[in-house]
């Protein structure tokens, strides 16, 4: 695992949030898909029904350090499936093991690979005076709505993707009342 390195976070804290936006925006069809799955169920016989069950995620007995890991690794199974399933690599989310400038401590920070295919566009006219390229947020606003047409897309059309995103959003909620409490 990840974060049993020292010096090492283990993070998915992505280039402008642009991955955790797209959970989000994916969690928000969670109702479009379980609508789809009672009515495709409707005409199903109870015994076919029971073949079915998604695998059931027992979060209550789980210590904070491994649920934020599981949080994490259901975050990059979300990409991992999305990445398989979208049939244009320009919108892969791939995750890199990075280290910030000034320290010596690494994170895994997920992106799409537009971003950086972007980055390179607009490295040589607009680096700010801090050093980091500036991309039009009206470039990086079309292709963050064009991410997400195909997202919803897959989420209607795969039945996996589905489970992995429901799985995420479980994990993230039982870690954000976990941590709100202490």
């Amino acid at each position: 695992m990840l974060n049993n390195n020292k010096n090492k976070a283990v993070s998915c804290s992505p280039v402008l949030n642009l991955p955790i936006n797209f959970l989000v925006v994916a969690l928000a069809f969670s109702p479009v898909i379980n609508a789809a799955e009672s009515r495709s169920a409707e005409g199903v016989e109870s015994s076919e029904r029971t073949e079915n069950i998604p695998e059931i995620l027992v979060t209550d007995e789980l210590n904070l350090p491994t649920l934020r890991t599981q949080v994490f690794e259901a975050e990059r199974n979300v990409y991992k499936l999305f990445s398989e399933l979208n049939d244009d690599d320009y919108y892969d989310i791939e995750c890199h093991r990075e280290i910030s400038t000034g320290t010596q401590i690494s994170e895994i920070n997920c992106r799409p690979n537009y971003i950086d295919k972007l980055r390179l566009l607009y490295a040589d006219d607009n680096i700010t005076s801090r050093g980091y390229i500036e991309i039009p947020q009206s470039v990086l606003n079309k292709h963050q709505q064009d991410m997400l047409e195909i997202m919803q897309k897959l989420l209607l059309e795969n039945e996996e993707l589905q489970q992995a995103v429901q799985a995420h959003s479980i994990l993230s909620q039982t870690l954000k009342a976990r941590t709100s409490d202490e």
